[in-house]
């Protein structure tokens, strides 16, 4: 790696179906707004359990995971708020 500093986010993602859908989710998430993810870690995997058996509802599996996203600072940060802003403005032009 790269002498380089990143920034750490920590999100929850849940799946009916499995726990990779689960990090998945949160990863798919987080990429909507965090610009250079890099790598994830697993920090926690939890399911929910009924009767003796993991159960098959919305609850059944949840993957805590820290996402790490490049950090540029400050140069990074105005160079997004100019692409924002310009987005913003070709908007209210349609």
């Amino acid at each position: 790696m790269p002498d380089q500093v990143y920034k750490v986010v920590e999100l929850v993602g849940s799946s009916e179906e499995s726990i990779s859908k689960a990090i998945d989710r949160a990863i798919a998430k987080a990429a909507l707004t965090v610009r250079h993810l890099g790598w994830f870690e697993v920090v926690q995997v939890r399911g929910h359990i009924e009767d003796g058996k993991v159960a098959h509802d919305d609850r059944a599996y949840a993957a805590a995971i820290a996402l790490a996203s490049e950090y540029a600072g400050k140069a990074d940060a105005v160079a997004r708020g100019e692409e924002l802003q310009a987005e913003g403005k070709a908007a209210t032009q349609r």
